[in-house]
């Protein structure tokens, strides 16, 4: 049975809304993920599909209107179109073309926001990000689709508008008068229920982000977790006195995004636990080059960025290094990591004979292969006192660290100087 012209713009109209959903759907879960409730390097697909993220995109002021995130305003937007064009299948004739006017409209407002955020980002005043282009460019393309989907003529369109503003306006008496409010209820409930799902999820996300957590259910969380050991030694990098209550051991990617906002967090609870907290960080980069469980080269240039601060690190720059690494553009090239040596003041023959030789390849297989053995899966993955921390909200860690002190403090021994 061959499709008949109007359905093949109106199947493309379908896929088309589809993926605006899925996109816009992914970019909320991002957003989600970045305010600290997962691992934020779990799913990066704007890192792994187009080589550049849209992080710093998602969380700038520009991104977020009235309160909820753009990518919930686009769930509500090809939410709205699809239910309109649902329910003109589903209730006939009667407000099918009906429904297809007011989804040209609707796409006619969605071009004047995408017109407006594409502007922001060609000017720079908006930072660029893949998959809100991609979004973009569906909106631009329904455009066509939904008037192809309409066999009426213009002037046809502009009566039957017409003919709805007085309808509308109580100005005129319509067999299908039920049929239209019907439809354009439902609508506009669904397009409501999907806002004030998104507000909510976005209320709760902004409420743990800032620090509204409940400690009890934290340290229960926690605990639940099975002890592991999780060997550290002095090769590798380490913040704090040693023989602290509290140690935090990071497996980190320097090209992870969201590594780069866990060691801001670092920063800020060591220096509100100075003498309790011990930091140690461990290599576990996303790349196939040094990293044989990795299925997918997410990182393709963390292997030599480890390399290289390992090498750092035999000049006594390791952190320096580290914080340089995390500060620029996370690309890593080959002139890039020797400039950034050059710029510390390293012996630049020194430190491309010791990152290319055997001892620095070892450090870095042993700390991939005690991540793999931990069943460490994404960056960063963070184990305090031997538990894997599941949640990367500041707050939990300093409610966690605090925890783990006083229980050192009632005990009269640090667990970690027990080991062998």
């Amino acid at each position: 049975m061959k499709t008949s012209t109007r359905q093949m713009p109106l199947l493309a109209v379908g896929g088309l809304i589809g993926a605006g959903l899925i996109a816009s759907g992914y970019l909320l879960y991002r957003t989600f993920t970045l305010l600290g409730e997962w691992a934020p390097d779990r799913i990066d697909i704007c890192s792994a599909v187009f080589g550049t993220g849209c992080d710093a995109t998602l969380l700038s002021p520009s991104s977020w209107q009235l309160g909820v995130p753009l990518a919930g305003w686009g769930l509500v937007y090809f939410g709205a179109l699809a239910m309109l064009l649902i329910l003109g299948r589903s209730l006939g004739n009667g407000f099918s073309g009906t429904s297809l006017i007011a989804a040209q409209i609707l796409n006619g407002v969605g071009l004047l926001v995408s017109a407006l955020l594409l502007l922001l980002f060609a000017t720079g005043k908006a930072k660029f990000c893949p998959v809100c282009l991609v979004i973009h460019g569906i909106n631009v393309a329904l455009a066509p689709m939904l008037h192809l989907s309409d066999p009426r003529s213009l002037p046809e369109r502009v009566q039957s508008l017409r003919r709805g503003v007085q309808w509308l306006l109580g100005h005129r008496e319509d067999t299908w008068a039920r049929w239209y409010g019907l439809g354009f209820a439902t609508a506009t409930l669904a397009a409501i229920m999907i806002w004030q799902w998104v507000l909510v999820q976005t209320e709760l996300r902004l409420a743990v982000a800032e620090g509204a957590i409940v400690p009890a259910e934290v340290i229960q969380q926690y605990e639940a977790e099975s002890e592991m050991t999780v060997l550290t030694d002095d090769t590798d990098p380490r913040l704090g006195p040693v023989n602290a209550p509290a140690e935090l051991v990071v497996f980190s990617s320097f090209q992870c995004p969201g590594c780069r906002s866990f060691a801001e967090k670092i920063s800020q609870l060591r220096e509100s636990h100075p003498s309790e907290l011990s930091i140690v960080f461990k290599h576990f980069p996303l790349g196939t080059a040094c990293n044989p469980d990795v299925g997918v080269n997410k990182h393709p240039r963390a292997c030599q960025a480890a390399l290289a601060a390992e090498a750092a690190r035999y000049q006594e720059a390791f952190w320096p290094f580290h914080d340089a690494l995390f500060a620029g553009n996370l690309r890593h090239s080959e002139e890039q990591l020797s400039s950034l040596a050059e710029s510390l003041g390293l012996d630049l023959e020194r430190f491309n004979e010791d990152r290319h030789s055997s001892e620095v390849n070892e450090k870095l297989t042993r700390d991939v292969a005690l991540g793999s053995r931990l069943e460490v899966d994404a960056t960063p993955t963070v184990f305090l006192n031997g538990r894997r921390v599941r949640s990367l909200n500041l707050r939990a860690f300093q409610v966690l660290v605090e925890h783990a002190v006083s229980h050192d403090s009632v005990d009269g021994h640090n667990p970690k100087l027990d080991q062998p």
